[in-house]
């Protein structure tokens, strides 16, 4: 049996935590300390929500952020686009869940984001829903997925995965407009029609969760 431990949190727990963070900046600025080793990795995670208060953050809110892994959860809409928010940031990872960025390929963007997931209910795979976004790869994760004929498909180019969480019938071509990812999840309480999967020329894994597996497929 392991021993137990009294976990003491008193006003200097999170000092270390609190000179990563510079509130003098005009954007949010965290300050790593210069002397880490090389071998260090740095992975942030936030939760931004308050639906009772007027969101006011700042349109570069992640400018020249430099991270292995960022993760954010927010609930409104953030005031800046993609490329403004991320403007010369380095992510390896980055993944965004719950609200809606806006993305403008008009926008110069300097940052460099390696790998990007976007996690949202969302009742059609439209471009509306998931803008391109200038990543080097992207994976969609669509909960509640209803429509699946979208009017306005989005190109992606840089899409490697799609994870899709629907309770209803997943329908014949209903990933044609996706054909350059590699993954497919599909998670689903109906049937999944046999030719629901025609189209992706360069799948590598299927995933099926939850409904009837039909090894036609």
């Amino acid at each position: 049996m392991a021993p137990s431990y009294d976990i003491v949190v008193d006003d200097r727990t999170f000092e270390t935590i609190k000179q990563l963070y510079s509130a003098d900046a005009n954007a949010l600025q965290f300050l790593f300390p210069d002397n880490l080793s090389k071998n260090t990795t740095k992975h942030l995670a936030m939760k931004i929500y308050n639906l009772e208060v007027e969101p006011n953050d700042h349109e570069h809110l992640f400018q020249n952020l430099h991270v292995d892994s960022f993760e954010v959860y927010f609930l409104y809409p953030l005031r800046g686009t993609f490329q403004q928010l991320f403007d010369g940031a380095n992510i390896k990872y980055l993944r965004l869940t719950g609200g809606e960025i806006r993305s403008d390929v008009s926008q110069p963007f300097t940052g460099i984001i390696h790998r990007l997931e976007i996690a949202k209910q969302a009742s059609t795979l439209s471009v509306q829903n998931f803008p391109v976004y200038p990543a080097h790869e992207m994976i969609i994760n669509a909960f509640y997925v209803m429509d699946f004929n979208s009017e306005h498909p989005s190109n992606y180019k840089n899409l490697a995965e799609l994870h899709v969480h629907s309770l209803d019938q997943i329908p014949a071509n209903a990933f044609q407009d996706y054909p350059n990812i590699r993954t497919l999840s599909i998670s689903s309480e109906k049937a999944i029609d046999l030719r629901a999967l025609d189209g992706l020329k360069n799948l590598e894994e299927l995933i099926i969760k939850d409904g009837p597996v039909n090894l036609e497929l």
